[in-house]
């Protein structure tokens, strides 16, 4: 017969073990804050909260991705802090802003302001397309190179991706059906009065132009805009966004 501390013990110990159950599949099911960067108690920072110009979301693995110049955040767009990235699990509840890419202040072309960065997911790398000024032709796009969507971002080649003679802005990527690589991107009004839309084939590994650029879309052929009571030439191309259809 076992002796009656013996089964005391037992009890207790019995008892100790359920009230620690539950705790246990709690801490299993939310992380202790700081064991993972992507967990609630990171993400301090309310949608209202963050001034961005041009905003960008890349969504991957439940995470969300806004990309945006140092500059919105500081509230000068010309101010040269890079690049930064928030991330939410709600796009709501955002994190505090991280450089993803930092100009190099030698030997680089772009100088700020920087507009417009995205950033896509391609041939298992991560791409960031963004618009500098610098050059003698105006703005160009540059295309830089992570292997995570936080960066830190490599510039690839010595120049713009864009034209050197061309005014240019808001580059984005396209990859075709039959695997061509392309770039899509805006030749300003500002330099030929009516804005185009152009595309150009890139290597494989988005760092050289292959051969001229094609017109895609010019604005010529576009309804003009109304302004007051009246209608005015459209003129103003930005941003473009390719998706595609069978139909």
């Amino acid at each position: 017969m076992k002796s009656k501390k013996t089964i005391l013990l037992t009890l207790a110990a019995l008892l100790l073990l359920l009230l620690l159950l539950p705790l246990a599949a709690l801490q299993a099911e939310v992380p202790m804050r700081g064991d993972d960067p992507a967990q609630t108690g990171v993400f301090t920072i309310s949608l209202s909260d963050i001034r961005v110009r041009d905003p960008f979301i890349l969504a991957e693995d439940g995470t969300y991705y806004l990309y945006a110049q140092g500059g919105n955040r500081a509230r000068k767009d010309s101010a040269d802090l890079g690049i930064e990235v928030y991330r939410s699990r709600d796009l709501v509840h955002w994190s505090e802003p991280k450089q993803v890419f930092a100009r190099p202040k030698e030997g680089f072309w772009g100088k700020p302001p920087i507009w417009a960065p995205e950033v896509h997911k391609l041939d298992g790398a991560y791409f960031l397309f963004v618009t500098m000024a610098g050059r003698a032709g105006g703005r160009g796009t540059q295309i830089l190179r992570s292997e995570s969507p936080e960066g830190p971002f490599v510039v690839l080649g010595e120049q713009a991706n864009t034209p050197p003679e061309q005014t240019c802005l808001d580059g984005t990527p396209w990859i075709d059906t039959d695997g061509t690589h392309l770039m899509i991107y805006c030749h300003e009004w500002c330099q030929i009065k009516d804005g185009g839309m152009l595309a150009v084939k890139m290597s494989k590994d988005w760092s050289t132009r292959l051969g001229e650029p094609t017109a895609s879309r010019s604005l010529c052929s576009m309804p003009p805009k109304r302004r007051g009571s009246g209608l005015i030439p459209s003129r103003t191309l930005m941003s473009p966004m390719v998706r595609f259809s069978t139909g």
